[in-house]
């Protein structure tokens, strides 16, 4: 499992991590429930500080 390989996981607070991983302080951020509406707004944020967001299959 994924939160085996990591030194932390963290549940819930989806903006507060999303702001975390694009100014660099943590490297990855997988949500597994988020909605569309939860995201959206942060998705340019963090493109723009070269993350990339995709979904679990990968689109």
């Amino acid at each position: 499992m994924l939160k085996d390989k990591v030194l932390i996981a963290r549940y819930g607070g989806e903006s507060y991590v999303m702001a975390m991983l694009a100014v660099g302080h943590i490297d990855i951020c997988v949500e597994y429930s988020l909605q569309p509406y939860d995201i959206i707004t942060l998705i340019p944020i963090i493109e723009h500080a070269g993350g990339v967001v995709i979904t679990l299959d990968g689109s």
